[in-house]
């Protein structure tokens, strides 16, 4: 009987562990990698996550010098990732952000989403995906 109480024990840690809440990881700045030739992007993006749900997101439009910031707020629950805004539609060239994601990858070092749902749930061409290293 001793061996099946050692592998229960060790499904349960195992268990636990990985339903540990990753938000933590999440709180700090992240650069948004690009997914074409570093030197011919336009717009380069930074977003910086605070602990509770603020998210600030800047664009650096490299042609302009000019650099935007917009805040938005975020959730995180497990797997389901959201990102919601009333006052503006979109940064430019990033896309209109705002609506759910499915987190592929989340750890200390890199970040990685997968848009499923467009704001107010129209799901048309909504996979988009956006892959973060941590600053």
């Amino acid at each position: 009987m001793k061996p099946f109480f050692r592998i229960i024990t060790i499904i349960t840690l195992l268990v636990l562990v990985s339903c540990r809440d990753k938000s933590e990881y999440l709180v700090g700045t992240w650069k948004q990698i690009p997914f074409t030739n570093p030197d011919s992007v336009r717009y380069k993006h930074s977003w910086k996550f605070y602990a509770g749900d603020a998210l600030e997101v800047t664009t650096l439009d490299v042609k302009t010098g000019k650099d935007t910031t917009i805040k938005y707020t975020y959730s995180l629950a497990r797997k389901e990732f959201s990102i919601t805004n009333n006052e503006f539609e979109y940064v430019t060239g990033n896309g209109d952000i705002r609506g759910e994601y499915y987190v592929d990858e989340l750890n200390k070092k890199r970040f990685k989403i997968r848009k499923t749902t467009h704001p107010g749930e129209k799901k048309g061409g909504a996979y988009a995906r956006k892959e973060f290293v941590k600053e």
